[in-house]
């Protein structure tokens, strides 16, 4: 999120309050398990501030609040939303060995930082004065149905990747056929897929299919849960319509959000807390099967090319300054644009979903803002800029320009 956007100065104040209610206690007493936490939160995060908002519309909807309980919405709902979130990128670094984390001491760190997270946290929920049983229950279910749902998430992610590299049919899993059925559903095919891809080829379409229930499992569940885990809570009638609205706002937002994050492996990016400048590409140097590489794959084909020979020969050496040609190949195919087109397309249709009022709305429409405006697709419309001005460059746009100047 940047600093333009409107509410930033709310959604920096959530996430301090985050960390001096809760969190520094906890890391005062142990540092060692509770610091990849503090890490995530050192940084706006949309996962808490959902959470907080989710909360608010609900009432402001006519929802009573639960007596002497502001801070289980405010405070440790979104605190489960950032514990879980921050697990998997744990994991996630192994999967993909991003931020330096290849040897086996690295990786056994962050197995360490993984469990020992997990564990407390656990603990922390079990053991909390503020919370009854049924509350603690509650959100502990919530929590692990969260973390499990991920993993299968990534599990799928490799599975589809591995069919694609031995030349096997993508397999059809689906993660929650309601929400595909949905996605796929007319209204969505004929408005936003079928203008930019065959939507009747089968491979085409089976890759779309894996690729959002991989969405759903590692991005948008979470968002589900936690307005679910809210709604159960404050005892929201299964039918009202804020919960329905706000049900499907989370699906959306969920699936745009993993799309802009696709898109992103194509910029180098300056380091940060979990990133560091050589995971650009960590798509393509994993084969992973992204919304962006299966539209690059159709239009190209997969036999050979810049993008297909690093897909398919994941353990080969690249030179560094390849990110540059990659994002000009992926560019020219017209992949990242359609890509970018679709999670436009998403919010769109998350906000179609949501009620005019009340007021809160217009917080969570701030959140979509994600997916027409941020710091690397303004690299990318630059780039975009530099390549239609000179059709015929001598030399290529550089993406350190973009690490460089460009602000948090």
């Amino acid at each position: 999120m940047q600093e333009s956007t409107p509410h930033f100065s709310e959604m920096k104040k959530i996430q301090r309050t985050i960390l001096t209610t809760e969190l520094q206690p906890l890391l005062q007493k142990k540092p060692e398990v509770w610091h990849p936490l503090e890490r995530k939160l050192s940084k706006i995060s949309v996962r808490s501030t959902f959470a907080v908002w989710a909360y608010e519309c609900y009432l402001n909807s006519g929802i009573p609040p639960l007596e002497h309980k502001a801070n289980l919405f405010k405070i440790i709902i979104p605190l489960a939303a950032e514990h879980v979130i921050t697990h998997a990128y744990l994991f996630n670094q192994i999967y993909d060995q991003k931020y330096d984390v290849i040897s086996q001491a690295a990786i056994d760190r962050n197995l360490l930082y993984a469990h020992q997270l997990e564990s407390h946290f656990l603990d922390f929920i079990l053991y909390h004065p503020q919370l009854n049983s049924e509350e603690k229950k509650k959100i502990a279910d919530a929590t692990n149905g969260m973390m499990m749902r991920i993993e299968k998430g990534q599990k799928l992610t490799k599975k589809t990747s591995g069919a694609l590299l031995r030349n096997l049919a993508i397999p059809a899993q689906i993660a929650s056929p309601r929400f595909i059925d949905s996605l796929f559903s007319q209204d969505f095919v004929k408005g936003y897929l079928e203008p930019l891809t065959s939507t009747k080829d089968i491979f085409t379409q089976r890759a779309l299919r894996a690729y959002f229930s991989r969405c759903f499992l590692i991005s948008a569940d979470l968002f589900v849960t936690i307005n679910q885990l809210i709604a159960d809570l404050l005892e929201v009638d299964k039918r009202h319509p804020m919960r329905k609205a706000m049900h499907n706002f989370a699906e959306q937002y969920g699936c745009l959000l993993q799309i802009v994050n696709d898109n992103a492996d194509f910029v180098y990016e300056k380091p940060t807390n979990y990133k560091i400048s050589n995971d650009v590409l960590s798509d393509i140097k994993n084969s992973t099967y992204t919304l962006p590489l299966i539209f690059h794959f159709e239009e190209k084909g997969i036999k050979s090319g810049l993008i297909q020979d690093m897909f398919f020969a994941p353990q080969a050496s690249w030179e560094y300054g390849n990110h540059n040609r990659v994002l000009k190949s992926i560019m020219s195919s017209g992949a990242i644009r359609k890509s970018m087109l679709i999670g436009m397309g998403l919010a769109k249709f998350a906000k179609s979903k949501l009620p005019k009022h009340p007021a809160s709305i217009q917080k969570l429409n701030t959140m979509l803002s994600i997916a027409h405006n941020n710091r690397y697709y303004r690299h990318i419309y630059n780039a975009k800029k530099f390549y239609k001005k000179n059709p015929h460059p001598k030399s290529l746009y550089i993406c350190e320009h973009h690490s460089s100047h460009s602000k948090n």
